[in-house]
């Protein structure tokens, strides 16, 4: 697994369902970079949070809906805008109805500011049905992120983990062992 000196520091919050899927990806990007964090839950304290989005200028990687009144902002604009070694992203790992939930149940996580992404092309990652072209598997959005706002070719060695994994499943497809979970 590679390993790539970040400079925004990035912190997964994964709901607890998805703490043993071996399909998921969001520990594997996790243990591939240097500034990261990881936390497990569905509800957190207030204490866990305020360590979070304090003292960073401190992002939700996240889609907002026309509905919320929530600072957007695009990787380019962020990049811009601020240092990024004083940058904090946090990704919600999850499926769509799990992280809503987990947003529902820590406001001060909906109320922060969002980083946008536009994919540029459909999501690789076939162990799992995406909700639309549009999105992402959280080590896809973890590089998008990365590359757009450290403007760096080095998280393209996250794609040789994702291949690796899709290329495991796919031979445990073939051979009747599919990845559980």
């Amino acid at each position: 697994m590679p390993e790539l000196d970040n400079q925004v520091e990035l912190a997964f919050l994964q709901h607890p369902l998805e703490q043993n899927q071996v399909k998921g990806t969001a520990w594997l990007t996790h243990a591939s970079l240097s500034q990261s964090h990881f936390l497990v839950g569905e509800q957190f304290s207030s204490d866990e949070l305020s360590n979070l989005i304090h003292n960073k200028h401190t992002f939700l990687l996240y889609p907002a809906s026309e509905e919320e009144s929530v600072t957007t902002y695009s990787a380019e604009q962020v990049r811009e805008q601020f240092p990024l070694k004083d940058c904090r992203v946090l990704i919600l790992d999850g499926t769509w109805k799990k992280t809503r939930k987990m947003l529902y149940l820590n406001p001060e996580l909906a109320a922060l500011p969002r980083i946008m992404l536009q994919p540029q092309q459909p999501s690789e990652y076939s162990i799992r049905k995406q909700k639309n072209a549009q999105t992402l598997s959280t080590l896809e959005a973890v590089m998008a992120l990365l590359s757009e706002l450290e403007q760096s070719k080095q998280y393209q060695g996250l794609q040789n983990v994702m291949d690796a994994l899709v290329r495991q499943h796919q031979a445990c497809v073939e051979t009747g062992k599919g990845l559980e979970g």
